[in-house]
Parts: C-alpha cells; sequence; structure tokens
C-alpha cells in the first residue's frame, strides 16, 4: 500500500501530464465520502488511491482508506509515506478537529521535495472508513491555491 501510495504521488506530482476532469464532485466510495473538486485540477483513481493536482502540478493532494486498528498506526503509516517522498521531514502537533461533522486528526509540516523547499499537510477523517487526505506542495503553493482548497474542504460530506 504504502508503495503504491509513494508512486502514485511521485507520478502525479512530478510527471502528470493527463488533461483535467471536468467534473464538480468527485466521491470516494470506501470511505463514503464526496467533495468538490475545480475543474482545472486533474485527477487520478489508482485503485482506493485517488490523486487530485494543481493545474500547474506544483501541489497535490493524496486520498487513502486506512484498514487499521489504532490512530497510532495511521500517523505511522503517513510519517513512513513522508519520509519515501521527501527528505528533512519536521511536522507540528497532531490536533484533533472537525471537518464538516466528521471527527478529524490534523498535522502539518515541511520538507524538501527534490531539493526543493515543500510544504504538507495531513488530515485523517472519521467517515466510514479512516480516510487520510494528504496534501503536497511547493513552498507557497498552498497560498496560491487557498480558495480552491477551502471549497475542497468546505465541501466534503457524505456521499448519499
Amino acid at each position: 500500500m504504502l508503495q503504491r501510495l509513494c508512486s502514485a504521488f511521485v507520478l502525479s506530482a512530478l510527471l502528470f501530464t493527463a488533461a483535467p476532469v471536468l467534473a464538480d464532485t468527485v466521491s470516494h466510495a470506501e470511505a463514503n465520502i464526496q467533495f468538490f473538486v475545480p475543474d482545472t485540477w486533474s485527477q487520478e483513481q489508482d485503485g482506493a488511491t485517488l490523486t487530485i493536482s494543481a493545474p500547474d502540478n506544483s501541489m497535490s493532494l493524496i486520498f487513502w482508506v486506512v484498514d487499521v486498528e489504532e490512530l497510532e498506526d495511521v500517523g505511522a503509516a503517513i510519517d513512513e509515506a513522508l519520509d519515501e517522498i521527501m527528505t528533512q521531514v519536521d511536522h507540528g502537533e497532531v490536533e484533533e478537529t472537525k471537518i464538516n461533522g466528521f471527527q478529524a486528526f490534523y498535522v502539518d509540516g515541511t520538507g524538501l521535495l527534490e531539493g526543493h523547499s515543500a510544504e504538507w499537510q495531513a488530515a485523517v477523517l472519521l467517515a466510514d472508513k479512516p480516510l487520510v487526505m494528504l496534501a503536497l506542495g511547493l513552498e507557497g503553493t498552498f497560498e496560491h491555491f487557498d480558495d480552491d482548497l477551502q471549497r475542497l474542504l468546505k465541501s466534503i460530506r457524505r456521499a448519499r
């Protein structure tokens, strides 16, 4: 799973060149959620892993369900994934929060992606199955795409 996640991120963040999929709302069936994706962002589904990339490929959001018994195991999986993708990974403290009524755990940090300063944010959304949402971007991209990211986050809800 981790190998597939890392491969999906590297391909989408660094090499992804597919044309954008024109869709307002996408679903993650395993987690039973849906959310808005800007039509200028590209999407790639690889099994249960969904990767969404910014129009200029400077940022990717990766969504995948984890099958774990303990939330600590999710944190370890995120750390392991980041160590495979980035170097000099640093992160803050995990915070418990709510995202549109879902209990969630959030952490963010920085690192180097292919030698470039990068930022990342991760949340574990306790939906029907725990859903990891990992956003990675070159330094400054979170600010640049803030409107798109806020719209996506505010739109997360249970699929019907």
